[in-house]
């Protein structure tokens, strides 16, 4: 696990006087569990109030929420419970709000184009609605590239070892840097996941593309212990940044 330094003792004590609320699955609570353990072990006037709940009347005052949102292979259905999440809060505004498509939500036959634009769409709906929250984007997360006898295998008999995924994961989240990246918040999750063995391959046609590092992961798409860890202080960080401009 990485150190809890002064600066992500600090972060965390920016954060504590903040309204945030983060929609994800699997991935998205693996990092929730790393904000949990480091929370626990910064210093105690810096702990910031962590809460899950899908009820938008248990968000009352600072506190870092979060929740299920929609159903996974179903993004469409992740923008819509985020919206309707946000339209119910009433007096709850808050500062931050994110969530994040799974890596199970893009395969190699996802229309990349379609579910950016409609990624887009909902978030620029929400930015109107509601000014005076900031909203970050977020790359998708990645899988490991599977390797050894048992990908030999798959490829001979014409299975993914997550190739083409990770390469439609990659284009998804091209389009997100390109348009948002030095204009809105975005948090670069793949990029993070991808490190520190920086796993960029290329693919048959020449093409660069992402995958999770087999340092951070046990099972090939979940985030380890230190995986969590590091994505946590990540995002803590950058959180911290962002509200204390």
């Amino acid at each position: 696990m990485p150190e809890i330094d002064k600066e992500t003792d600090h972060a965390f004590n920016v954060l504590k006087g903040k309204k945030i609320f983060f929609g994800h699955h699997s991935v998205g609570q693996n990092i929730v569990s790393g904000l949990q353990k480091i929370n626990s072990q910064v210093s105690e006037e810096s702990r910031i109030n962590i809460i899950y709940s899908c009820n938008p009347e248990d968000y009352d005052g600072a506190l870092f929420g979060h929740a299920v949102v929609g159903y996974n292979y179903k993004p469409e259905s992740k923008n819509i419970w985020f919206s309707n999440f946000m339209d119910n809060l009433r007096q709850w505004s808050p500062d931050c709000a994110f969530y994040k498509y799974c890596y199970v939500d893009i395969d190699k036959s996802t229309n990349v184009e379609k579910l950016f634009q409609d990624y887009v769409d909902n978030m620029q709906m929400l930015k109107d609605k509601y000014p005076n929250t900031t909203f970050i984007h977020f790359t998708s997360p990645l899988t490991v590239l599977q390797d050894g006898l048992k990908a030999k295998v798959k490829k001979l008999i014409g299975r993914s070892i997550g190739i083409e995924e990770n390469r439609k994961r990659t284009e998804y989240n091209e389009l997100l840097r390109q348009r948002f990246r030095g204009i809105e918040p975005l948090f670069d999750l793949a990029e993070v996941e991808s490190t520190p063995t920086h796993t960029v391959v290329k693919d048959r046609k020449g093409d660069n593309y992402q995958s999770l590092s087999t340092e951070y992961s046990s099972d090939g798409g979940h985030l380890n212990e230190r995986g969590r860890s590091v994505v946590a202080i990540h995002l803590v960080k950058y959180l911290a940044k962002l509200v204390n401009v």
